[in-house]
């Protein structure tokens, strides 16, 4: 068997989990192994530096999931401009006893309803 590693696809949350499990076991066992010192010394100064990565991703993963938020707002703002322009459309069509294949109508949907034309891509 092999010396266990961590999937460099891993998640940070997962990758600082078994930092931190390593840091605890080195510290308890430092009396057994004479290195242990020197390597826990090692990590102690790497640990700052990891610490600002891991500060670093979380507030990237805050922006994507802001960014993501705010594309939904617009989304929803544009399914709601969609479903009024579609009702307007419709009323003006009944109105002059015409279809959905009728050019006003085409025009904005094509050959969708209104709820195909929503749909996520």
């Amino acid at each position: 068997m092999g010396i266990p590693t961590i999937d460099p696809r891993s998640s940070l949350q997962l990758v600082d989990d078994e930092f931190l499990f390593s840091m605890v076991r080195f510290r308890a066992d430092v009396a057994k192994y004479a290195v242990l010192p020197g390597i826990i010394a090692e990590l102690e100064a790497f640990e700052q530096q990891w610490r600002e990565i891991v500060q670093q991703e979380r507030t990237l993963s805050a922006a994507v999931f802001h960014a993501q938020a705010r594309v939904e707002r617009a989304d929803e703002a544009l399914d709601q401009l969609s479903d009024g322009i579609a009702a307007a459309i419709t009323l003006d069509l009944r109105a002059k006893n015409k279809k959905r294949n009728a050019p006003e109508y085409t025009r904005y949907y094509g050959s969708k309803s209104p709820s195909d034309f929503r749909k996520p891509i």
